[in-house]
This record gives C-alpha cells, sequence and structure tokens, in this order.
C-alpha cells in the first residue's frame, strides 16, 4: 500500500506453527511511512528500515526488540517520559517510562531514517545494550511469502 502512514507489528504464528522468531530481522522500506511501532513483535525480532519521511520508530527497550544504538548514549543525552496509554499493561517493561532520542544525535543499527526521527524504547534500554547490539547483529535474515 504505496500511501501507509503508519504501520504496528506484531509476531505471527509462521505457517501455524509457532515458529520462533528470536534472533531474526527484517526490513521495512517505505517513502511515505510516519510511524513505525514494533513494540508489539517478539523479544529477539530486529528491524532495519529505509524510511525517508519517518517522524516515530516504538521498539522495547531492555531485552527487547526493534533496534539498539550504535554506540552507548551518555545519561544526560536520554529525554525519559511516563509510558503513553496507548502500551497495553501486559506489556513487560523494566520500568514504568519510555526513553527518547533523536535519530541525529543517537543513530540505531539498520535504521536509515531523518534525523528529526523520534526513536522510542518502552521501558528503557537498561544494562543489556551490548548484549542486545551484539545479538542484533548475529541475528539472520529471512524472508516470508
Amino acid at each position: 500500500c504505496s500511501n501507509l502512514k503508519s504501520l504496528k507489528l506484531a509476531s505471527p504464528m509462521i505457517g501455524g506453527t509457532g515458529e520462533s522468531l528470536f534472533l531474526r530481522r527484517f526490513h521495512v522500506a517505505s517513502p511515505r511511512l510516519e510511524i513505525l511501532d514494533v513494540t508489539g513483535l517478539s523479544k529477539g525480532v530486529f528491524i532495519s528500515c529505509t524510511c525517508p519521511n519517518l517522524r516515530r520508530f516504538a521498539c522495547l527497550g531492555y531485552c527487547g526488540n526493534g533496534s539498539r544504538p550504535v554506540e552507548r548514549v551518555a545519561e544526560d543525552a536520554i529525554i525519559r517520559r511516563p509510558l503513553e496509554n496507548s502500551y497495553p499493561e501486559a506489556f513487560y517493561v523494566s520500568s514504568s517510562c519510555e526513553e527518547v532520542y533523536a535519530a541525529e544525535e543517537t543513530p540505531c543499527i539498520g535504521l536509515d531514517v531523518p534525523g528529526s526521527c523520534e526513536i522510542v524504547f518502552v521501558g528503557g534500554l537498561g544494562e543489556q545494550h551490548e548484549w542486545m547490539r551484539k545479538q542484533i547483529l548475529e541475528a539472520t535474515f529471512r524472508d516470508y511469502e
């Protein structure tokens, strides 16, 4: 759909078998997409994207999904705010806040987005940052039809 402006992804059952998506990477490419929310994907599912109009990318922090900053972020560069009401109560998060970064100041692995794009880690990044970076880089791409 070429006019899609907002996309919220969730983990499906692959072929009805419940095949694990852990340590899988998916790529999203869209010239018009403005909001990409992958908080509904399973933990360990990582995303790369090429979205020149993206304004917001949201994923689970800590041992979550989505992407991670290329380098550790300085504490004074982190913006913390209360979780939005749009996240279901069933989400496991390590804190009641979300951490927000600007893509320009905090580039993330695999995200080709404008510098003004808001990168949101629901629940914060926690202390697992280096471990998560390694998991993303070792994850495999897989095509699904």
